[in-house]
């Protein structure tokens, strides 16, 4: 089997021309997480910039807001990771790279 580095780097390029994409698609997209309860939340784009939380005025106990905002951000940061995942495993779906794992 030959290698062929011009076929290796035509698609080494194009896969960089797709995370470019998929970057700008994640900056463009607005997610939010919430807490149980539905009295914090916070929202963000998909590359973690652009912060807005909300949090209802009758919360007044500093433990139960701490829970909450913990409870909102797991929750955001799984939603980011999870929709980042799926992007990344549909742009490596079909790269036969040996020893390279993606996504990351």
């Amino acid at each position: 089997m030959m290698f062929d580095i011009a076929k290796m780097m035509s698609q080494a390029k194009k896969v960089q021309d797709q995370m470019v994409k998929i970057q700008d698609e994640l900056a463009s997209s607005q997610m939010e997480g919430q807490s149980a309860d539905g009295k914090v939340t916070i929202a963000c784009n998909g590359k973690f910039e652009g912060w807005n939380v909300q949090i209802d005025a009758s919360l007044n106990d500093a433990a139960t807001i701490q829970t909450d905002v913990q409870q909102a951000l797991e929750q955001l940061t799984e939603r980011i990771m999870s929709k980042t995942q799926d992007k990344m495993s549909a742009l490596t779906q079909g790269l036969n790279i040996p020893g390279l794992k993606l996504p990351f």
